[in-house]
């Protein structure tokens, strides 16, 4: 999977990405970044972390930007862990959805 970075004058960077990566054993792995392409390029050569080691990546499911700090990122890095597999395969259709059931929750 290629991803592009778009630059343009009016669009600021985020800090951090939150993201989730379908794994060869049909699971999800939940991960924070803050070079997204970089550290999905790290799980599929299976450097990045042991779960994607023994579970490759088939693709990089879904991906937020995080314009805060690396504590929020962690907050909602954890807040998906917390979700069930049901719950994580909603918020990977409808992106949004996370937004709302943070708002909610935390």
């Amino acid at each position: 999977m290629k991803l592009e970075i778009i630059h343009t004058s009016n669009f600021k960077m985020p800090n951090f990405w939150v993201y989730i990566i379908h794994c060869a054993n049909n699971g999800y792995y939940t991960g924070y970044a803050k070079h997204l392409i970089q550290r999905y390029q790290a799980h599929v050569k299976g450097v990045a972390a042991k779960y994607t080691r023994s579970f490759p990546p088939t693709q990089l499911a879904q991906a937020w930007p995080i314009y805060g700090d690396k504590q929020q990122a962690m907050k909602i890095e954890n807040f998906i862990k917390s979700l069930n597999k049901r719950e994580k395969s909603l918020i990977i259709k409808d992106p949004e959805l996370l937004y709302k059931k943070i708002f909610t929750e935390i």
